[in-house]
């Protein structure tokens, strides 16, 4: 379809309409296709986004999170979900990013931003490559959330609309979206 054009193009979109899809899913259909081309152009070429950025995007599009996770559909149930019981103090709280959730199951999501390291120069003495300090914090972060969740989640929770959280949690998922593929790319012996 890349390749039609003008008339050529609406009229290929219109015997689209007619014969299977309807305009509402082309509409959700081009505005995946906005998103996505949205995604890759502050992934790799503008690289200026902040975390908070991040995640607004990924709460506008929350239908990147059903693609590739068991083919399960998962609606956000909180943002910046306080996964753990809170200190008097309010201090040391175990925050995730996004609580998302199916039917049957919850799954934590913790972003960094795609500029975060996840390798170091140089090589581990049996020629592994070297974890940054960065992605070591992010998995022990989201492991916390886990943890805490997993034991909170045994009470009655409620989202930020005073509404009851209806999933069950047992063993939740957790998500950690960070850095770049492009990190990894080329000869493993360039590392």
């Amino acid at each position: 379809m890349a390749h039609l054009q003008g008339d050529d193009r609406n009229n290929f979109l219109e015997k689209m309409r007619e014969s299977a899809l309807t305009k509402q899913d082309l509409d959700i259909l081009s505005g995946r296709k906005y998103g996505l081309t949205t995604f890759h152009k502050k992934l790799y070429i503008e690289k200026d986004w902040d975390e908070p950025q991040w995640q607004k995007f990924f709460s506008e599009n929350t239908w990147i999170f059903g693609y590739g996770l068991d083919y399960r559909f998962l609606s956000i149930l909180q943002k910046e979900a306080a996964v753990s019981d809170v200190d008097v103090d309010g201090k040391d709280t175990v925050k995730s990013d996004f609580l998302l959730g199916s039917t049957d199951f919850t799954v934590l999501v913790e972003l960094k931003r795609p500029d975060t390291l996840l390798f170091e120069q140089g090589k581990n003495r049996s020629h592994s490559w070297r974890l940054s300090q960065y992605l070591v914090h992010a998995v022990s972060q989201i492991l916390a959330q886990k943890a805490a969740w997993e034991i909170k989640s045994s009470q009655t929770n409620f989202d930020e609309n005073g509404q009851p959280i209806i999933q069950k949690t047992s063993d939740p998922k957790a998500i950690l979206i960070i850095g770049r593929k492009d990190e990894i790319d080329g000869n493993p012996r360039d590392f």
